[in-house]
């Protein structure tokens, strides 16, 4: 089997736009003029599963943020 060409790109910054941390999230939650897009599995958008590691972990809650879309 051939081994992958290398290749090379630039990382561009991040868009915070597009990624919202902690403070933002709080933010938007329930504000009508912000959409908060959950992009997760259904499972973990239900709450079944817990992101990333598949089980729930100390302190945390599975399932989406409060008025997010799925």
């Amino acid at each position: 089997m051939p081994a992958p060409a290398v290749t090379g790109y630039i990382l561009r910054e991040p868009n915070d736009r597009l990624r919202a941390d902690h403070t933002a999230m709080r933010s938007a939650i329930g504000d009508p003029d912000t959409a908060i897009a959950d992009v997760r599995t259904e499972a973990e958008y239900r709450g079944e599963r817990f992101w990333p590691s598949g089980g729930m972990e100390h302190g945390g809650r599975a399932g989406h943020v409060s008025s997010a879309v799925h």
